[in-house]
């Protein structure tokens, strides 16, 4: 189970995300909403802990959590996208290089983006892009208009503190 939650309380920190891994619980910590790696991690031996600095030091209920896909096979758990390094599933890592999940295919991939770009002046679905929930609101708007929405209002709102 994986999910993430926008941070609006004048942190440096943008967005978390909270994973469980099964292992214990994973919390990661953005400075920015762009889908890229987190600046720092932390473990905790269950969901309740990280929940709960999440709750003291970011102001977040569950309630503001969005569910999204665990990661797939041998991709980073701290990017919403399916992106790993390249060969790491052939335990030959080429830390260098990113691949991405396209159509079915890796591709090369460059992370992160450009965080200096006017978010602002871009359409709902770059937003989406950029965030790496454009997949997510796309299976939601069909199958959970209310986490569709819950996207659509976290990409908005926050535009201004991508």
């Amino acid at each position: 189970m994986r999910k993430i939650a926008f941070v609006n309380n004048g942190t440096e920190i943008k967005k978390v995300m909270i994973y469980d891994s099964g292992n214990g619980v994973y919390l990661f910590g953005y400075t920015t909403m762009l889908d890229c790696n987190c600046i720092w991690d932390e473990w905790y031996e269950n969901l309740s802990d990280a929940e709960a600095r999440c709750s003291e030091d970011f102001g977040l209920s569950p309630e503001e959590f969005i569910a999204i896909a665990d990661p797939l096979d041998w991709c980073n758990h701290d990017y919403i996208m399916p992106v790993k390094i390249k060969g790491r599933e052939l335990r030959k890592p080429e830390f260098d290089k990113w691949e991405i999940l396209r159509d079915g295919k890796w591709q090369p991939f460059l992370p992160p983006y450009d965080e200096t770009q006017d978010i602002c002046a871009m359409t709902v679905n770059e937003r989406l892009n950029m965030a790496g929930l454009l997949e997510e609101f796309k299976q939601a708007k069909h199958t959970d208009k209310a986490k569709a929405r819950k996207i659509l209002s976290a990409v908005n709102k926050g535009a201004k503190d991508f």
